[in-house]
C-alpha cells in the first residue's frame, strides 16, 4: 500500500467518521510520519513550528485512535494501515449497492461478517412478507400495476411474486 493510498483511506475514513477531511496540514504530518520524518522536518517544510506540528500531530493520532478503536502512535501507524490493506482484501459487500468505503480491523471485519448475514437473513424475510402482501392486495382487486407502486417494486419482479 503506498503512501498516498494511506492518505486517502484515512481521509476516506475520517470523512466517514466525523465528517471532515484532513486539513493540509494533517495530511503533510501524516505522509511525513509514514516516511519516517520528524516533527521538526515536517514542520520546516511546511513553515510550522515544531511544536505546533507536533501538537497538531497528537491531536491528530488521538482522533484517530478513536476512529479506529485502537491506540495509534508514529511508530505504528504505517504497520497499522498496512494490516487494514491486507484485511481488507477480504471485505464484503452489503446488498446491492452499497460498498464498504473504507478498511476495518480484523474485530470490525467479523462483526461485518455477521452483519451480511443477518443482511440476508433480512433479504429473505422481506421478500417473504413481500410476496403475502402483494397476494392479499391481488386478493382485494388491485391491479399489478398498482400493488407495484404501493410496494415499490418493478413489474418484472412482481410477476414473480404473483405467479
Amino acid at each position: 500500500m503506498s503512501i498516498s493510498e494511506m492518505l486517502e483511506f484515512i481521509d476516506e475514513v475520517m470523512e466517514d467518521k466525523t465528517g471532515n477531511t484532513l486539513t493540509d496540514l494533517q495530511r503533510s504530518i501524516l505522509e511525513g510520519t509514514l516516511k519516517g520524518q520528524k516533527y521538526s522536518e515536517i514542520g520546516e517544510k511546511n513553515g510550522f513550528s515544531e511544536g505546533h506540528v507536533r501538537d497538531v500531530g497528537y491531536e491528530l493520532l488521538q482522533l484517530l485512535s478513536r476512529i479506529f478503536d485502537k491506540p495509534l502512535h508514529k511508530r505504528n501507524l504505517k504497520q497499522f494501515l498496512e494490516k487494514q490493506h491486507n484485511i481488507s482484501n477480504s471485505v464484503v459487500k452489503f446488498g446491492k449497492k452499497t460498498k464498504i468505503k473504507y478498511f476495518c480491523t480484523q474485530k470490525h471485519f467479523d462483526n461485518l461478517q455477521e452483519i451480511e448475514r443477518e443482511t440476508k437473513e433480512y433479504q429473505q424475510v422481506k421478500y417473504q412478507v413481500e410476496i403475502e402482501t402483494a397476494k392479499k392486495l391481488k386478493n382485494k382487486g388491485l391491479t399489478d400495476a398498482e400493488i407495484g407502486q404501493i410496494l415499490d417494486i418493478k413489474m418484472e419482479e412482481l410477476s414473480n411474486y404473483l405467479e
